[in-house]
């Protein structure tokens, strides 16, 4: 039998009035729940190769590096405060030139795994998923840098390190990074060869590596490592025949050493550093005491 029609008794359509709103707030719960588990997925702009003319990288998008990118000799790369940026597997972002990336403390610049749904959404379109250390190479800043130009504050670097490199590699650059914060890499946090780079205000935390290694030529580069907190790497800050300016730094929990000097015979006084909580503590030159 088709039932064509009914009627409502007046109790009937209280009740129905009544349980509507609760099943319609049941279900939207339901609803929003299921989508808070989704990462949405911002507009993505892909990049590879070469950077040959001057560039900004918008906020308003995220910037997937999905092979090798250089910034020519010359050439300004600016990327906003609040941009995200997602390397690819093995991949590497090599300056050249200059890289303007001047973010803030509430707007930081962000350069991460490619499978890193936490900031600028599912990328890669594989659902749900989390960067983990290695999973692309590192920032590597040549000897060709304009260095007086560079600009990296506010930036923060996380899941890099393949092929046991740093997560940043300043090689014969003099740059300053300040208000950094580099972690999880699968190598080095930074890997500082032959210059005088300022490291200061950083946050430079879990990474399977180093937390700052200063490495020199001729034994008479002052790198300077001044008021950062390095924690839970392999070591804390490692130093081979370099004499760079250790000072106010907070060393802490680091798997072996906090502070270990190889291969120097002499370094400026280690001064206002609390180192705690490490393997041990600090191999120093008599020079440093």
């Amino acid at each position: 039998m088709i039932l064509k029609s009914f009627r409502l008794t007046q109790n009937q359509l209280r009740l129905l009035a009544r349980s509507i709103p609760a099943a319609l707030l049941l279900c939207l719960a339901g609803l929003v729940g299921t989508l808070a588990t989704v990462p949405s997925r911002a507009d993505t702009i892909e990049h590879s190769g070469t950077i040959s003319a001057q560039t900004t990288w918008s906020a308003d998008d995220v910037h997937l590096v999905t092979a090798n990118l250089t910034v020519g000799i010359g050439v300004r790369l600016t990327i906003e405060a609040g941009t995200v940026v997602k390397l690819g597997t093995n991949v590497q972002l090599r300056i050249d030139g200059v890289l303007e990336a001047a973010g803030t403390l509430t707007d930081p610049i962000i350069f991460t795994s490619y499978r890193d749904d936490s900031v600028g959404g599912d990328t890669n379109g594989d659902g749900p998923s989390r960067g983990q250390p290695g999973d692309w190479s590192g920032l590597y800043f040549d000897d060709s840098v304009t260095d007086s130009q560079v600009i990296f504050d506010h930036v923060q670097v996380r899941y890099g390190g393949a092929g046991d490199r740093g997560q940043i590699r300043i090689d014969r650059a003099d740059l300053d990074l300040t208000n950094c914060d580099v972690r999880d890499g699968s190598g080095d946090g930074l890997y500082i060869n032959d210059n005088l780079t300022r490291i200061q205000g950083c946050v430079i935390e879990d990474n399977a590596g180093t937390g700052i290694y200063v490495r020199g030529n001729a034994g008479d580069e002052q790198a300077r490592l001044i008021g950062n907190r390095i924690s839970g790497n392999q070591d804390g800050v490692r130093v081979n025949a370099a004499i760079p300016v250790i000072a106010d730094n907070e060393i802490s929990d680091n798997a072996d050493w906090g502070i270990d000097f190889e291969g120097t015979w002499a370094a400026p006084p280690i001064t206002g550093n609390q180192i705690t909580g490490n393997a041990r503590a600090a191999r120093l030159p008599a020079s440093a005491l």
